[in-house]
């Protein structure tokens, strides 16, 4: 039965396709067309008929298609040599030529046409192409291969942080030192095809391949953290996303964007990381990974409140902020609690010599020393350890710099705070002393920062290793037998009872040796030993009131940890799974389950072997445990939970190591979008192990072609934009004119209407 017409529409016309070549009609609707040079698209000719044809004919786009449809040829043109079909010498002769033809052998008709169909339809490998036929060929082989460096170039721009000017001279170079390669000859990029080829092709066919993955993924663990935009002016808060990749099998840690905040408010950072995480599923977040500062932890209660607010919904997991940050913050407030004013004089110190050559030279004169203070981190305060040592090196030095001046005029004395801060600390009798513990204090502490400073599943290392912290901080200043006796969580630092006597607290051997001058009283060294039992009470402290070890959730998940699984590994899994519970995160059932298969998969021999050979340094703790539960088909319910752990955040390293990757990628008004472009190619080429590692695919390529389109669309929402709000202002001003109109006539009026009021009232004066 034939499809029911409309009265008064245009009908496809089949008669159509022998004037316009390009044309077919469309499979579903009968009143409208389609276009085979322009991607099928449809042209719709009920109401215009072969106008709208016509009109689509004469389009830019059309256009464009139709160069490159005439360009095309098909590669069997390229390959198959078709004989000429060439008559017998019994049949007649089409014309005088071909009977005259010395070519013409002794073949028939039908032995031609059968020649000509068997290369037709045979393998191309059996004809050999002419010479013209090679270079027409060659160019449809090259084209590839020169997109594909086109990319690799770009991504070596990224990667190296260079300009994209001189990108585009050394693409010129290339031509001139290979000369003889045709990928060189046709390579095409010049500053801003890179530059769009990186925003609007390369960066975002890395964001949609992570964001595939994220949506595929059962839960992942988001990280952020704001610095400074200097060239913005603001700050830039970077997300990073932690999930499991099924392809790896392993645990990834991944850069997903970058928000640009006007101010780090807590609903100014919950709208920014709304924003960010629009594109996945906001409900699959496991874990907030962050640093310390309060306002993040309001963010935390009102995402929990925003994406969870029914009491049965899964809640996210909690083990507190970064590890790295909290160790940093305990140690810069026990320092700050001797006051020692230690700070001050490495602050004072370095600014004194930093950029002026005369006082360089003249300290290298008086001192015969060359080497000089080093620059003090306010922000990570345990990697000062280098900038004590090199101050204690030099402490001789600096005194002898700073008693050259008592025989100078007073004119000739520096005039900055730096030096009446040196002068005033540098003959401390205890200084000595008070960098070697400096520099002892913050070397034990060190190990930590090396190992947890990385994107492998931590999490359950970091209970033991912030407990075997502040055992040894704990050894300095509490007594043996308490030590032995209590559990270190139990332990009252500030009871006298449990402390060891002033004289007894370990200092370090670098400060009890230079204890041991003849020129320090007893008083001396007690209050310097008093102090240090100041700073590691204070440290001790707020390690226990900020750090993850206040979380019980930190202790349960070490029951994967292979020292742990043996000992106390199923006590320690009872309490997680009853967390995991509490946070609907598991079913009770399930967790039953995992218990079970728990208990089961430990006892395994080969397991207890693995357990016992593992090395942290040598091996991941995914690589671990996915080795040995992949060939184990039971325990397929604490496979799924031991992948839970694992994604657990045990620090913020990776979102702020990203800092330093900003700091690389910025330049003067450059634009958000490049930024974050630039970031996720960084990302991805990194995550792949470098550009020669890194595949360029069919998809890459198109992304990558498809840029300058994108490009074009953006430029022209730009000025669609811009036209619009020029618009906006130009009826702003209309109507403020107009208000200003009105006014002027409100006035004039008001004027009037007094002037009358006036005289009425003038009139009636005189009545009476």
């Amino acid at each position: 039965m034939s499809k029911r017409t409309i009265r008064g529409q245009t009908l496809y016309n089949k008669e159509w396709e022998t004037r316009f070549p390009w044309l077919e009609s469309h499979p579903q609707d009968q009143y409208a067309a389609r276009c085979k040079w322009c991607n099928h698209c449809s042209i719709a000719v009920a109401s215009m008929g072969i106008t709208a044809i016509k009109s689509h004919e004469k389009g830019n786009k059309h256009g464009r298609a139709s160069e490159a449809y005439k360009k095309t040829v098909p590669l069997i043109n390229q390959w198959i040599v078709r004989p000429k079909i060439l008559p017998t010498k019994d049949s007649e002769p089409s014309s005088s030529k071909s009977a005259d033809d010395p070519s013409i052998g002794n073949q028939s008709l039908a032995e031609c046409k059968k020649t000509q169909m068997d290369l037709l339809q045979g393998p191309a490998s059996q004809s050999v192409p002419n010479d013209h036929q090679k270079k027409t060929l060659e160019f449809y082989l090259i084209k590839k291969s020169v997109a594909a460096a086109e990319i690799r170039w770009c991504l070596q721009t990224v990667i190296s942080h260079r300009s994209l000017r001189n990108s585009e001279k050394d693409c010129i170079l290339m031509k001139a030192i290979f000369p003889d390669s045709k990928i060189a000859e046709n390579l095409r990029l010049k500053k801003d095809k890179i530059c769009y080829g990186i925003t609007y092709g390369l960066g975002p066919y890395f964001r949609s391949e992570l964001i595939e993955k994220i949506k595929n993924c059962d839960l992942y663990v988001v990280g952020f953290d704001e610095s400074l935009n200097k060239y913005a002016q603001s700050q830039q808060m970077d997300v990073s996303v932690r999930y499991w990749d099924s392809q790896e099998n392993e645990v990834k840690t991944r850069y997903l964007t970058s928000v640009f905040l006007k101010s780090a408010k807590a609903n100014d950072i919950l709208e920014g990381l709304k924003k960010a995480l629009v594109e996945s599923s906001m409900k699959k977040i496991l874990q907030i990974s962050m640093d310390g500062p309060n306002v993040n932890f309001k963010v935390l209660k009102l995402l929990s409140a925003e994406l969870r607010p029914e009491k049965d919904d899964p809640q996210l997991l909690d083990i507190g902020s970064c590890g790295i940050h909290t160790l940093h913050g305990a140690f810069k407030t026990g320092i700050m609690a001797t006051g020692w004013n230690l700070i001050d004089l490495f602050r004072a110190l370095y600014n004194f010599f930093k950029d002026v050559p005369a006082r360089r030279g003249d300290y290298i004169r008086i001192t015969n020393c060359n080497l000089f203070p080093l620059k003090f981190c306010s922000i990570r305060w345990l990697e000062n350890a280098p900038v004590a040592q090199r101050t204690s090196v030099i402490l001789q030095a600096i005194k002898k710099y700073s008693e050259s001046f008592a025989n100078r005029p007073k004119n000739e004395h520096p005039k900055c705070k730096s030096f009446e801060i040196l002068q005033k600390l540098v003959n401390d009798e205890l200084l000595p002393a008070k960098l070697a513990f400096f520099e002892m204090f913050a070397r034990e502490i060190e190990p930590f920062l090396n190992e947890f400073q990385s994107d492998k599943p931590l999490a359950p290392f970091l209970h033991t290793a912030l407990t075997e912290i502040v055992h040894n901080a704990m050894t300095r200043i509490i007594k043996k037998e308490v030590l032995d006796s209590t559990p270190i969580k139990n332990i009252d630092i500030n009871n006298s009872k449990n402390l060891k006597f002033t004289k007894d607290v370990e200092v370090g051997f670098g400060a009890r040796k230079l204890l041991k001058s003849k020129t320090l009283s007893q008083k001396d060294i007690i209050l310097f030993q008093q102090d240090c039992m100041k700073c590691i009470q204070k440290f001790i402290s707020k390690l226990f009131d900020r750090s993850p070890l206040k979380y019980p959730l930190t202790q349960a998940i070490t029951c994967i940890n292979p020292d742990i699984v043996e000992i106390g590994g199923e006590k320690r899994l009872k309490k997680a799974l009853e967390i995991f519970v509490e946070k609907n995160l598991l079913i009770p059932s399930m967790a039953e389950s995992v218990t079970r298969e728990y208990s089961r998969f430990i006892r395994i021999s080969t397991v207890k072997n693995e357990m016992k050979n593992y090395s942290r340094k040598e091996t991941r703790l995914d690589h671990l445990w996915m080795k040995i539960l992949g060939s184990m088909d039971e325990f397929q319910n604490l496979k799924i939970f031991v992948k839970m752990i694992l994604i657990l955040s045990h620090g913020n390293a990776a979102v702020e190591r990203g800092f330093s990757v900003n700091k690389e990628c910025l330049v003067e008004n450059q634009k958000e979008a490049s930024l974050i472009a630039q970031r996720h190619v960084y990302d991805a080429v990194m995550e792949r192990g470098g550009i020669l590692k890194t595949e360029v695919n069919q998809s890459m390529v198109h992304a990558f072609q498809n840029s300058h389109s994108r490009y074009t669309e953006m430029l022209k929402e730009q000025r669609q934009r811009k036209e619009t709000e020029i618009v906006q202002e130009e009826k702003k001003r209309q109507i403020s004119r107009e208000v200003r109109e009105l006014e002027k006539e409100k006035v004039s009026l008001d004027s009037k209407r007094d002037m009358i009021v006036e005289e009425i009232n003038e009139k009636k004066r005189k009545l009476n």
